[in-house]
């Protein structure tokens, strides 16, 4: 058996911790825990020199004043070699210790428990008796409120007979005093009646003089009125002329000022109305540009000889609105009455007259026959036969049928370039479909890059601000900002083409095709042949502007351009002409300099 001092060294070399549980006497109620026995178990054997688990039953058999047993030695975790576990040991210990914490706890949680049921019971209790003495109160409260009614009733009941008793007397002494008023009516009734009669015959005296002395002043107010009347009336006759006259002036001066505006469009058939609809639908062309459309493109659903119908103005920029109108007015009388018109011919004037009159009788009786709703001019307006003797019924049949077979071929061709676009674009269709959401921004050097870079940067800049900012010191030059996919006339951006055209240059970044090498020239090859190709088609239209040039690429065939290939030219800030000097070289030299090249190549 080792000495304590031994053991206690070989406690604090192993560093067990130990709970003091082993100083409990036999008498107390924790003494036969297992946990204790545990305990006490361990400290035994690190007290017999940490014993293996045969020497440790041995030493318990024969050692007296022992206070354990051999089935307390089981409860100590051995391993397989019969040595103690000491780690099983403690993990087994704290589980315990844990037990009994929680134990403990729960004990304690139990008796606040009941001393707050025992605190809440009282306080219930208090609460009963304090109800019950409240109650009691209050029914002697309510036995006293029913005695004091009970005494007010009675005093009610006295108050009342009084009363009653007080009306009887008033009722009779107001029956004695009516009585007595009512005689003194009487009385007064009939003095008033002789007052009245003799008032009576002194007012109709005086009626008398006073109707008599009215008559002669209406009399002569009427005579007044009639010549205040007369000047006002004449005076009213000269205001409504002048305000008729002011009418008409402002009538036509609104008429004239409406003639000097674009007519509105019409559905009509008529040479004037299809070419005016080409001329509006092509945002109002110049005569030459308009020429130059008509014979170098197609899609344009005019017929021969519709253009010269047009009311040019001298320098051939823009149209005589008047007489434009005077046109259009006359083509839409021409529908109104002809129909009318047909039917007075073909059923004839009235009771003994043949149908079918010439135009010299037509013009001559329409007025009578129609009861002015039908005129000469109207019937001047229809077309006749060459001897002016039958009326045609359908006019310009041909321009009809020649408008209706351009409009098939147009239409025509229209489809099938649609079907040809959806069958071999779908991709690009697809593309196009997607939320119109700007693209995030990336950080390359492309000239499409910084554009669209400084754009997000400026909030989202009209073309022309992003002009004036490039050419105000902003790190940006001019042909970068034509290199935006710009739509509505340089106000918006067409983010579908744009992320497309930046997932293009990070495909070929990524694929090394095509390297960024930060001098910003990716992609300018085929822009500057995009731009010579929208210079040419600009000079064959004989130099529109922007809208009309726009319209030119959206509404015909031929052109093989798109919209972002017109805004690849130097437009002015009005967008109504290109500014040459701010063209390339290539294309500033014209024809002349490359046939000069041309026949230099070849030795010339």
């Amino acid at each position: 058996m080792s000495s304590p001092n031994n053991d206690i060294r070989a406690l604090q070399g192993r560093q067990v911790t130990h709970n003091f549980d082993i100083c409990l006497t036999p008498d107390h109620d924790d003494y036969q825990l297992e946990r204790v026995r545990r305990e006490r178990v361990y400290a035994w054997h690190t007290r017999l020199g940490l014993p293996s688990y045969a020497k440790m039953k041995q030493a318990v058999r024969t050692s007296p004043g022992i206070d354990i047993t051999e089935a307390d030695v089981d409860l100590l975790p051995w391993n397989a070699q019969q040595r103690l576990d000491r780690r099983e040991y403690e993990r087994w210990q704290a589980e315990s210790e844990a037990k009994v914490q929680t134990a403990r706890r729960k004990f304690q949680d139990d008796e606040r428990r009941r001393l707050r049921e025992q605190r809440a019971k009282e306080k219930e209790r208090a609460r009963l008796e304090e109800e019950a003495r409240r109650i009691e109160e209050e029914r002697k409260r309510r036995l006293a409120d029913a005695e004091a009614r009970r005494r007010q009733e009675e005093r009610e009941r006295k108050r009342a007979a009084e009363e009653a008793r007080n009306r009887a007397a008033a009722e009779a002494e107001r029956k004695r005093l009516d009585e007595l008023e009512r005689r003194r009516k009487a009385e007064e009734a009939r003095r008033q009646k002789a007052d009245q009669a003799r008032r009576l015959r002194e007012e109709e005296e005086r009626r008398r003089r006073e109707a008599v002395e009215l008559a002669k002043q209406e009399a002569e107010e009427a005579e007044r009125q009639a010549r205040l009347e007369q000047e006002r009336l004449a005076k009213l006759k000269e205001e409504a002329e002048l305000d008729r006259r002011r009418e008409e002036l402002e009538r036509k001066r609104q008429r004239k000022y409406e003639e000097q505006l674009p007519p509105k469009l019409t559905n009509g058939e008529s040479p004037v109305e299809r070419a005016y609809r080409c001329f509006d639908l092509l945002g109002r062309p110049t005569r030459a540009t308009l020429f130059a459309a008509k014979d170098k493109l197609e899609g344009l659903e005019l017929a021969d000889g519709d253009l010269e119908t047009l009311p040019w103005t001298k320098d051939q920029k823009t149209l005589k609105y008047p007489k434009l109108h005077q046109l259009l007015q006359r083509e839409e009388r021409k529908r109104q009455v002809r129909q009318p018109i047909m039917n007075v011919w073909i059923k004839g004037g009235g009771e003994g007259r043949m149908s079918r009159p010439d135009k010299a009788e037509m013009k001559e009786s329409i007025a009578e026959w129609t009861r002015g709703e039908l005129t000469a001019d109207d019937v001047s307006l229809m077309s006749w036969d060459d001897d002016e003797e039958v009326l045609v019924q359908h006019d310009n049949t041909e321009d009809g049928r020649i408008a209706a077979k351009m409009r098939k071929q147009v239409m025509e061709r229209k489809w099938k370039e649609e079907e040809e676009r959806a069958r071999h674009m779908e991709p690009v269709l697809r593309r196009k479909r997607r939320s119109q959401r700007p693209p995030p921004v990336t950080l390359g050097n492309t000239p499409l890059e910084r554009a669209y870079r400084w754009y997000t940067r400026l909030s989202g800049p009209h073309r022309r601000e992003l002009y004036r900012s490039a050419d105000e010191g902003v790190d940006l030059q001019r042909s970068d900002i034509d290199t935006l996919p710009w739509i509505r006339d340089g106000a918006l951006l067409d983010f579908a083409l744009l992320g497309q055209m930046l997932e293009d240059i990070e495909t070929n970044k990524k694929r090394g095709g095509t390297a960024d090498d930060g001098s910003g020239t990716m992609g300018t090859a085929n822009q500057a042949e995009r731009r010579r190709l929208a210079y040419n088609w600009y000079k064959k239209l004989k130099r529109p502007n922007h809208q009309v040039f726009v319209k030119l690429v959206e509404e015909t065939f031929g052109t093989n351009l798109q919209t972002q290939d017109v805004d690849l030219l130097p437009w002015n800030d009005d967008q109504t002409a290109i500014v040459e000097a701010r063209l390339p070289k290539n294309l500033r030299e014209g024809r002349s300099s490359r046939r000069k090249s041309i026949g230099h190549s070849f030795g010339k």
